[in-house]
């Protein structure tokens, strides 16, 4: 709407709805490597995909990587909820969520016998600062279906990468995350991300560039620019 009020054409910035100051996440913290898949805005079957596709990487070290799945409205939180349910359905007895999981049976079946543990979370986001702290330990987002502009500028915040497979203005291609046409780019994207630090802190220092244009210095000259040439 704002867009269609401005006479002059130019590309009109997102304002972040919370204070523009990089805060880095503690994601190098903690052992696990955490990946959040935001589903918002994602159909059941994308999100079957991409769950999929994240299974094996999951399988083959449980411990090293970690599973988030965030979403903002209860209607895709319930949706979330059903597409693991059937998710766990399809993958019976491969894996547990809780070693309270595992029944050794009457064969007194042996720890190492144990199905792999993983770890896999939904959570569903209600304010800005929910989502921050969610985000805080998170290592890559990943985003698809449509652009969600707060979530985004929030990745951008804590210095997070970002996975999707649309434009948007707070993703700039191969350097703060990657623009993926299809699963097996996201697939390597998150291989790209997570296998190698040196990719990890090149999107870190590039957010922190990127979020500067957002401070209340660069954002005031901006407008101020904008309405001299208005005066003109």
């Amino acid at each position: 709407q704002l867009k269609q009020q401005v006479v002059t054409p130019r590309q009109l910035d997102v304002l972040p709805l919370f204070q523009s100051q990089f805060k880095r996440g503690h994601s190098q913290r903690v052992s696990e490597q955490r990946v959040a898949v935001f589903a918002e805005h994602m159909t059941d079957q994308e999100l079957m995909t991409v769950l999929n596709k994240l299974y094996p990487r999951l399988l083959k070290d449980p411990g090293a990587t970690a599973l988030y799945l965030f979403s903002y409205s209860n209607e895709q939180a319930g949706m979330v909820g059903r597409v693991f349910a059937d998710f766990r359905k399809q993958h019976d007895g491969e894996f547990i969520l809780s070693a309270d999981e595992f029944d050794p049976g009457e064969n007194k079946l042996e720890a190492a016998e144990m199905p792999p543990l993983l770890k896999i979370k939904q959570q569903r986001l209600v304010s800005n600062a929910d989502v921050l702290t969610a985000l805080d330990k998170i290592r890559l987002l990943i985003m698809w279906g449509q652009p969600d502009e707060f979530m985004s500028m929030a990745a951008v915040s804590v210095g997070i990468p970002i996975l999707q497979n649309m434009a948007s203005a707070e993703l700039d291609n191969h350097h703060n995350g990657l623009l993926c046409h299809n699963w097996d780019e996201l697939v390597a994207g998150v291989a790209y991300y997570l296998d190698s630090l040196k990719n990890w802190n090149n999107s870190l220092v590039y957010n922190v560039k990127l979020l500067n244009k957002y401070s209340e210095a660069n954002l005031l000259k901006r407008w101020q620019k904008y309405l001299e040439e208005d005066e003109d």
